[in-house]
């Protein structure tokens, strides 16, 4: 294993990318090559909170919204952490059948994730 002194060989940098993201991002993960874990840690959590979530009329653009954004965003943890929050918090559109209800959910996540 290691300690926040160990540095990340290329097969770690991909696998810590994996498990705080959507898959892997190779150009991230070879950035965090030659790392400590600690130094890793702490570039995967200094995300800058912003809420820019995305907004939509209806439930299926703003689904659609949120999916695009999830996989191409530039701090992966963040978008992890906002849907982790939802589905603890276990709501959808069968529960809430309000858009902008959900849009302001996710806007509040976003704020405090």
């Amino acid at each position: 294993m290691g300690d926040a002194n160990s540095v990340l060989d290329a097969a770690q940098a991909r696998h810590l990318v994996r498990r705080t993201g959507f898959g892997v991002d190779r150009a991230l993960a070879a950035s965090l090559t030659g790392l400590t874990r600690g130094q890793a840690a702490a570039r995967l959590v200094g995300f800058k909170v912003r809420n820019n979530a995305p907004r939509g009329r209806d439930f299926r653009s703003l689904h659609d919204k949120w999916l695009k954004q999830m996989v191409g965003t530039r701090t992966p943890l963040f978008e992890k952490l906002v849907l982790f929050w939802h589905d603890h918090f276990a709501t959808n559109f069968t529960t809430v059948p309000r858009a902008d209800a959900m849009g302001r959910q996710n806007r509040l996540l976003r704020q405090y994730c």
